[in-house]
């Protein structure tokens, strides 16, 4: 299944990116006035924090087998056609940690997906079992902070500004609230 998305148009990627988030930000908005609702949300996004977790770690430390070389790269090379494509599919993989578990912890999952980035990323060069890459720890603290950005617009209010300005656009008296 991960060459299948590897192998993905990047533009069709990034739509899916999009429509989750937006998908992610009008249930979290539905259900922050709902305490049933809000419960059953936590739950099941604690449920995904720890399959979101297994995922990182399964398809970055676990089952790899030591190559016998300790190897960090430091260098960007934006060149190389790959690169990009490497980029954003670092990104991608901690989406959703960034999605689940900021229903948890807010915020603070950027701090958690740095860190387990970074632990990955050394565990990879002192087992030899990966490359260890500074570009791979800053786009897996994108993809967290990508992430948690729906949690940040409902809480700060943005989401009821954006619904407001749309329903101004399309000629209707706003967004409605209830409480």
């Amino acid at each position: 299944m991960l060459v299948v998305v590897y192998e993905e148009a990047i533009e069709h990627l990034a739509s899916l990116v999009l429509i989750a988030l937006l998908v992610w930000g009008v249930l979290w908005w539905a259900t922050t006035h709902r305490r049933l609702w809000r419960r059953v949300l936590v739950a099941v996004n604690a449920l995904l924090s720890v399959a979101a977790i297994y995922g990182v770690l399964s398809l970055t430390a676990f089952g790899r087998v030591s190559n016998g070389e300790h190897i960090f790269v430091l260098s960007l090379d934006p060149a190389h056609e790959e690169f990009l494509r490497e980029m954003f599919m670092n990104a991608l993989l901690y989406l959703p940690l960034g999605l689940a578990l900021s229903a948890l912890i807010g915020p603070w999952v950027v701090l958690v997906g740095l860190a387990l980035s970074i632990g990955i990323e050394w565990w990879q060069y002192v087992a030899c079992t990966g490359t260890a890459q500074c570009t791979d720890v800053l786009c897996n603290t994108f993809g967290c902070t990508i992430g948690v950005m729906p949690r940040i617009w409902v809480d700060f209010g943005l989401w009821n500004r954006l619904l407001e300005v749309l329903g101004k656009l399309r000629g209707g008296s706003g967004a409605q609230q209830d409480a």
